[in-house]
């Protein structure tokens, strides 16, 4: 029974760890000049990043996504450390914010909305 949990995870796991390892080598491979500035003014202060990360969630719809992208670019330089704790911030912000708008039912409000 322990073989049966354990190598799904494993074999999970290094799957993860793996396409990690290649998404950092592209986004190393690809962090041009243009990359570069846009990082640089869209994470100036954390409050940039906050609005960075949140906008993004919002985007992709997966806070994981943005997450694991955030991490990838840190392991490939493009970004430091510090950088990122606004954007994960933005991220938990954004997935609040998206269950708080499916739970208000905003359905009767969406035709004079749009």
């Amino acid at each position: 029974m322990w073989l049966s949990l354990a190598l799904p995870l494993l074999a999970g796991l290094s799957v993860f760890l793996f396409g990690m390892k290649m998404m950092e080598l592209a986004l190393n491979q690809l962090a041009g000049p243009q990359i570069y500035r846009f990082l640089e003014t869209a994470t100036r202060t954390p409050a940039h990043g906050l609005v960075t990360g949140t906008a993004l969630t919002a985007l992709l719809q997966s806070s994981s996504a943005v997450t694991v992208i955030s991490i990838g670019l840190v392991n490939a330089g493009v970004l430091t450390f510090p950088r990122t704790l606004g954007i994960i911030l933005g991220t938990n912000i954004g997935t609040c914010l998206t269950t708080e708008l499916i739970g208000l039912n905003l359905g009767a409000a969406a035709l004079p909305l749009l």
